[in-house]
């Protein structure tokens, strides 16, 4: 059976704004959750679901393909997948 990793990431929280683009370490959190959820040895796949074009470019920036999978119903929903 395959397992993957779907990492939700929304900038617009109320009790913490822009929180997946907070720097930890230099990093921003959502960097820290994709690359160590792609750690575990149990997913084929880790795909971060974003509707947040800031989240998009940097998963794409740490060298990840993503893919605006709705743009026919004129969404900004994208996953962003990496192996």
């Amino acid at each position: 059976m395959n397992s993957v990793a779907i990492i939700p990431a929304r900038m617009e929280s109320s009790r913490f704004p822009n929180k997946p683009m907070k720097k930890i370490l230099g990093m921003p959190m959502i960097g820290h959750c994709y690359q160590r959820t792609q750690l575990s040895q149990r997913l084929q796949a880790t795909y971060v679901a974003t509707c947040n074009e800031e989240i998009f470019d940097y998963i794409e920036s740490i060298g990840e393909g993503c893919n605006d999978l709705f743009s026919a119903y004129q969404s900004n929903f994208a996953y962003c997948r990496g192996y």
